[in-house]
């Protein structure tokens, strides 16, 4: 089974620095929770930066969810 590739698709530096990451299902695989969250501690390393994690279905390109998370929200290992 191969890993979920979770891009950074965006970044914005200015006010409340953001990282807009995204993950395309493949073949109706989502990104499990475990992942997701496994996925925000490693981005949480970056000091102050939020997260917004967004689901894409590969099919339609359409969001199909999204989940935002601040630098507080963010548990840093």
């Amino acid at each position: 089974m191969s890993k979920p590739a979770v891009p950074i698709i965006d970044v914005d530096i200015f006010g409340n620095p953001q990282l807009y990451v995204q993950h395309t299902a493949h073949n109706v695989i989502r990104l499990e929770k475990s992942e997701a969250e496994l996925t925000q501690d490693y981005i949480g390393q970056l000091p102050g930066y939020g997260v917004t994690l967004q689901a894409v279905d590969n099919d339609t390109g359409e969001i199909r969810h999204e989940t935002n998370y601040t630098p507080d929200d963010i548990s840093v290992s």
